[in-house]
C-alpha cells in the first residue's frame, strides 16, 4: 500500500503501520476500524469537545454522573441503523455514541463501558480499533485489547512509531455501513465498511468478545487487528455513517 508522505518514521515504524491496515492507496489513511488509527496530536490528552454538526453530549455526561451503566438490553442482532446513535467528531473522524448502549466512559482518547448487547458490540468495533492509537495507548491495549500474542505485537509497533498520524480535514476515510458476520453474548464478528477520498470504500472484519464486562478487541496473533478488502459498493451492508 502506498504511504504518506507526511507520516514521519523508520521503515519498520511505516511498515508496521501498514499491516495494521493503516494507509491505503492513494495517500489517504484509512479509518483503522479502521478504519484509520489516528495518534493525537503532541500534548493532546484529554478528548475535545464534539465539532460535529449534531454532536451528542449523553456519554460523557453520564460518565461523570453515573458511571458505567448502559441500559440497553436489545438482543437482536442489527440489521437497520440503530436508533438513538448521534455522531461525535475526534480529529475529523465521525464517532457513533449512543446514551443507552455507550461508549459510557471517555478517557485519554479511548472509550469504554459498552451494552452487552449487538449494539453494544457494533459500537465498541466502531470506536477501539481507531482509538487504540490515540492517546495513552499504552492504558487503552490495557483495558480494550484481549491479551495474548497480537496485543504485544501491536505494543512492539506502537512503541516504536514516533511519526504523527494526525488528519488534515477530509483525508481520513469514514464509516459507512456495517454488517454482522455473528453474534453470540460472548463474541460478535462486525464487518465495517469505510469510505475514502475520493470514495474508495474497503471492509473492515473486527471480532469483539465479552470479558470483564466489557467489549473488548481480539487482535490476531500476529498483530494483525483485522482482515481486510477492497470492495465495489455497500450492497450487502446496511448504510450507516456520521458524515
Amino acid at each position: 500500500m502506498a504511504g504518506r508522505d507526511n507520516v514521519q518514521g523508520s521503515d519498520h515504524n511505516t511498515s508496521g503501520l501498514r499491516r495494521n491496515g493503516f494507509i491505503i492507496a492513494g495517500g489517504f489513511l484509512v479509518l483503522v476500524l479502521v478504519l484509520a488509527a489516528a495518534v493525537v496530536m503532541s500534548g493532546r490528552s484529554s478528548e475535545p469537545a464534539p465539532a460535529a454538526a449534531r454532536p451528542s453530549a449523553g456519554p460523557q455526561t453520564q460518565a461523570a454522573t453515573s458511571g458505567c451503566h448502559p441500559t440497553d438490553t436489545a438482543q437482536q442482532v442489527l440489521s437497520a441503523p440503530p436508533h438513538g446513535v448521534t455522531w461525535q467528531i475526534y480529529n475529523t473522524i465521525a464517532f457513533p455514541v449512543s446514551a443507552t448502549a455507550g461508549p459510557m466512559v471517555m478517557d485519554g482518547g479511548g472509550t469504554r463501558c459498552y451494552a452487552h448487547t449487538p449494539l453494544g458490540a457494533l459500537l465498541a468495533v466502531s470506536h477501539i480499533p481507531t482509538r487504540m492509537w490515540f492517546g495513552d495507548w499504552k492504558k487503552i491495549a490495557a483495558t480494550q485489547i484481549l491479551p495474548g500474542p497480537g496485543r504485544d505485537e501491536f505494543l512492539r509497533d506502537r512503541a516504536q512509531f514516533t511519526g504523527s498520524t494526525a488528519f488534515a480535514p477530509g483525508e481520513a476515510a469514514q464509516i459507512a455501513g456495517f454488517r454482522f458476520v455473528t453474534y453470540t453474548p460472548a463474541t460478535a464478528v462486525v464487518q465495517i465498511a469505510t469510505r475514502g477520498t475520493p470514495g474508495a470504500m474497503r471492509s473492515f472484519t473486527f471480532t469483539v468478545m465479552w470479558s470483564d464486562g466489557d467489549w473488548k478487541l481480539q487482535l490476531l496473533p500476529s498483530g494483525d487487528p483485522w482482515p481486510v478488502q477492497d470492495i465495489s459498493s455497500l450492497d450487502g451492508f446496511v448504510v450507516w455513517g456520521g458524515v
